[in-house]
């Protein structure tokens, strides 16, 4: 059985409609998640764990990439992170001299080179979350516990990459149903499904995370020391079930520009997405996308 079942719909009145809290038939003792694709093939990984990143580092590494180097160049990201953080003056979540000279030192870091699945454990993911929310490439995907929210993101990233989209292209919202979790917050929520992990971050780590009603699963690292990583799909690593634990609705891409229209009247735009300059001209800059669109004919 595939671990992705596909709902195909027509149009993007058509996905709104289905992707209402009244016609999906959740369990409200379970965490649905979703997450919006622009194109439907894509597979669902996180940036850093794509294709083309991983090729960067191996270039700029000049070795093979095995479990414990690829767990060292997320560390020292993580690092590199903090210290540009520090040069335009940011705050960093759990920020401390222990954080700097204990948790992100090199002796810390011994203990995952020689285990490499046991990276990244608790004490790094706030930052590499809030790290994510601002854009920085990291194992962690990010997820909405509103599918609308998943529908803008799917819609925008389409729009701003308009140039590139080919005939019978799709765009995605993906829902992924987690199952029966322990809604008790304590810093970080944690759940598995399969080797998966889902986590609730903190929300005054940023209100982007608020406002988008914000998830994330962590992508394991499996392997040990010396062996080479292998990277796959999310999907791949869920627990069976009887059915997929994924579902993908899809629309045509020509469908976008229709999508933002309904995203925007329903309050699901970059200005209040990301509450920030940078959102209200993010907001600008899809409004031109939006008419490019409509000018080009699509929708």
């Amino acid at each position: 059985m595939p671990e992705i079942s596909e709902v195909r719909l027509d149009t993007a009145s058509e996905l709104w409609d289905q992707l209402s809290s009244t016609k999906r038939q959740s369990n409200l003792d379970n965490r649905i998640i979703y997450r919006g694709h622009a194109n439907a093939k894509w597979e669902i990984k996180p940036t850093f764990l794509r294709l083309k990143s991983l090729q960067l580092q191996q270039e700029l590494w000049s070795a093979p990439l095995t479990c414990e180097l690829l767990a060292l160049i997320e560390f020292r990201k993580l690092q590199h992170f903090i210290r540009c953080c520090d040069e335009n003056g940011v705050e960093v979540p759990n920020d401390s001299l222990e954080l700097r000279n204990t948790v992100f030192s090199d002796i810390n870091f011994r203990k995952h080179h020689d285990f490499p699945s046991t990276w990244p454990s608790n004490e790094f993911l706030e930052i590499m979350a809030f790290g994510r929310l601002h854009g920085l490439p990291t194992r962690l995907l990010d997820w909405s516990t509103n599918p609308y929210v998943a529908a803008y993101f799917a819609a925008s990233e389409a729009l701003f990459s308009q140039d590139d989209w080919v005939p019978g292209q799709r765009i995605a919202i993906f829902e992924l149903d987690f199952g029966p979790v322990d809604t008790t917050y304590m810093g970080v929520d944690t759940a598995y499904l399969g080797e998966v992990r889902l986590l609730q971050i903190r929300g005054s780590i940023s209100p982007n995370i608020v406002v988008q009603q914000g998830m994330f699963t962590l992508h394991p690292l499996v392997g040990n020391k010396n062996e080479m990583a292998e990277v796959k799909s999310l999907e791949k690593y869920l627990s069976p079930r009887s059915e997929p634990p994924i579902k993908a609705f899809t629309i045509p891409v020509c469908q976008v520009p229709e999508l933002c229209k309904l995203c925007d009247t329903f309050g699901y735009n970059a200005a209040r997405l990301y509450p920030s300059p940078e959102g209200a001209v993010r907001a600008m800059r899809e409004s031109d996308m939006y008419r490019l669109a409509r000018k080009n004919g699509q929708g």
